[in-house]
C-alpha cells in the first residue's frame, strides 16, 4: 500500500492532466455548477466523470459521510465505480474507507500484489478491479467523503495525476457547499415571499371585513383570527374565502 503516487504511468491517460486545454475545459464545465446550481449528487457525479476523463482510470465512485458519520454510497459513473463502493460498504473494509477515516490519499497500483485488505482485495479482483486510488473530499479540517478511482489493469498514477484528482475533489466540495447554501437561501426566499403574500391576503380581508361590519381593521383581524382558531383553519385560507365572498363573518360570533 502507498500513501501517494510516484512518477510514471502504466496506462496511457485519456487526457494529459497537465494540458491546459484538457484541464481548462473541465474547469470551465465544472464552473457551470456555480452559474446553474446543481444538487450535491449531480456535482459529485461530475467529479467522478471528470476524473475518468483526465486520469488513467476507467471508473470512479464517491462515498459520503451521513449525518451520523457513517459512510454511504453517493454516486458512481460506471459499473466499476459502483462495484468498488458496494464491496467496501458490505465488508466495511478497504482503501476508500481508510482514506475516509484518515483523511489521506490511499494508492494501490496493483491489487493482486497488495496484502493490506485481504477480504476486500479478493472480492475486488474477482469483480475485475486491479488498481484503486482513494482521494479524500476535504472541507477545512473535516473529511466529508472520498472519491475512488479504479482500473481493470494495474495502473500507476503519478504525483501530477493525484494532484489533479485532489484539486477536482476540492473544487467539488466547494461547489457542494455552495449548492447547499444556494438551496437554503432559495428556500428562505420562498418562505419570506409566502409570508409576504399571506400578509397581503390578510390585509385585503381585513379591509373587506372592516367595510362590511363597520369596524376598524384591528377588530377585523381579531374576527379573522378567532374564526381561524375556532375552526382550526389556516388564517390565510380564511382570509382568501372572505375576499372571494365565500365566508361572511360576524364579530360577535366569529362565524358565518
Amino acid at each position: 500500500m502507498m500513501q501517494s503516487g510516484d512518477e510514471g504511468a502504466a496506462m496511457a491517460s485519456p487526457e494529459d492532466p497537465t494540458s491546459p486545454s484538457a484541464l481548462g475545459s473541465v474547469l470551465v464545465d465544472f464552473a457551470s455548477a456555480v452559474a446553474h446550481p446543481e444538487t450535491p449528487t449531480e456535482i459529485l457525479h461530475r467529479l467522478a466523470r471528470y476524473c475518468t476523463m483526465l486520469l488513467p482510470v476507467e471508473g470512479a465512485g464517491v462515498l459520503l459521510r451521513d449525518s451520523e458519520g457513517v459512510a454511504r454510497f453517493a454516486t458512481a459513473n460506471d459499473e466499476l465505480g459502483c462495484a468498488i463502493e458496494e464491496i467496501e460498504l458490505e465488508l466495511r473494509e478497504g482503501p476508500c474507507l481508510e482514506a475516509l477515516n484518515r483523511g489521506q490519499q490511499i494508492a494501490i497500483p496493483d491489487l493482486t500484489e497488495d496484502t493490506s485488505y485481504p477480504a476486500f482485495n479478493e472480492r475486488a479482483v474477482a469483480a475485475g478491479l486491479k488498481a484503486i486510488y482513494a482521494v479524500p473530499l476535504h472541507l477545512r479540517d473535516q473529511t466529508l467523503g472520498v472519491v475512488d478511482l479504479v482500473a481493470s489493469q494495474p495502473a500507476q498514477l503519478g504525483d501530477t495525476d493525484l494532484a489533479t484528482a485532489q484539486m477536482l475533489a476540492d473544487i467539488a466540495v466547494a461547489y457542494v457547499v455552495n449548492s447547499r447554501a444556494y438551496t437554503e437561501q432559495a428556500e428562505l426566499s420562498k418562505q419570506l415571499q409566502e409570508a409576504l403574500n399571506s400578509r397581503v391576503v390578510i390585509e385585503q380581508a381585513k379591509g373587506r371585513l372592516s367595510a362590511w361590519l363597520e369596524i376598524d381593521t384591528g377588530e377585523a383581524f381579531e374576527v379573522l383570527r378567532d374564526y381561524a382558531r375556532a375552526h382550526r383553519r389556516p388564517l390565510r385560507e380564511v382570509a382568501e374565502q372572505v375576499i372571494v365572498g365565500k365566508l361572511r363573518l360576524k364579530p360577535e360570533l366569529g362565524d358565518r
